[in-house]
């Protein structure tokens, strides 16, 4: 399953980005629309923005989307992963389960992977089980995205 690159897509809130990646294609697309799971991409970094905690849907939903994220992290040219939770101010285990296996999919296959927007709580969710160990938290979606990229 691949997002398209063909049109360049700004979400609320963020700075208008280059119009041309490097390579000259588009640095963003349109987001894939989910339930679950909102999916954007940036160039080689798929941002994965949970739209709330499991028990607000179907467990089918939680279960298929996960799996047609980690589907659409198999795209050989999305390398990094960020994923913003600015739409949810708490997660529960279930979404932070799939959330680590997105991010250890993104490692496995040598890129990086970095959490942003959390916030004051599920910053301290992700603190308290260490996972920003192993993934940064940073405040914007442009500072994590540069820093998965090496910027």
């Amino acid at each position: 399953m691949e997002i398209p690159d063909e049109t360049v897509h700004n979400p609320p809130g963020q700075d208008r980005a280059r119009s041309l990646a490097s390579n000259g294609t588009p640095p963003r697309s349109p987001p894939m629309t989910n339930k679950v799971f909102r999916l954007e991409r940036d160039g080689n970094v798929l941002i994965v923005i949970p739209q709330g905690d499991a028990s607000g849907f179907r467990y089918h939903d939680v279960h298929q989307e996960s799996n047609t994220t980690l589907q659409v992290l198999d795209d050989p040219s999305l390398v990094h992963v960020v994923v913003d939770f600015t739409s949810e101010q708490m997660l529960g285990s279930i979404m932070i389960s799939v959330v680590i296996k997105v991010c250890r999919k993104a490692g496995g296959k040598g890129g990086k992977a970095a959490f942003c927007n959390a916030s004051t709580d599920m910053l301290e969710v992700l603190q308290t089980m260490n996972l920003t160990r192993l993934w940064t938290h940073y405040p914007s979606r442009a500072e994590a995205i540069a820093a998965v990229q090496g910027g």
